[in-house]
């Protein structure tokens, strides 16, 4: 009888874990879009070009990797593709092309 309650507990605490680990993956993706939208705000009124001296300028002026913006793009596309928001992975999308196919 004891040995069926620890079952029972233990299976119990699995579901709660299971539960909780969803809860933050859902929790986690909420934040990557919100992340990636406040982003995509601040290149919204900007034209790609506009956009590409933007991202030049604050690598160079901040010594940031190139592939570290390259990766930031890439996410934000996945993002943009995943919420079916078309128009912002095109913009970026372009973005990325221009900016890395145009080596500094």
């Amino acid at each position: 009888m004891e040995h069926e309650e620890n079952y029972n507990q233990d299976q119990e605490n699995e579901i709660a874990k299971i539960h909780a680990d969803i809860d933050i993956e859902r929790e986690r993706e909420r934040v990557i879009i919100q992340l990636a939208d406040l982003f995509y705000q601040q290149l919204k009124n900007l034209s790609v070009g506009e956009s590409i001296s933007h991202f030049k300028s604050h690598i160079i002026k901040n010594n940031i990797a190139p592939s570290s913006v390259e990766m930031q793009l890439k996410n934000m596309i996945s993002v943009f593709e995943s919420t079916e928001e078309y128009e912002k992975c095109h913009k970026i999308l372009k973005i990325k092309k221009e900016l890395f196919d145009d080596k500094f």
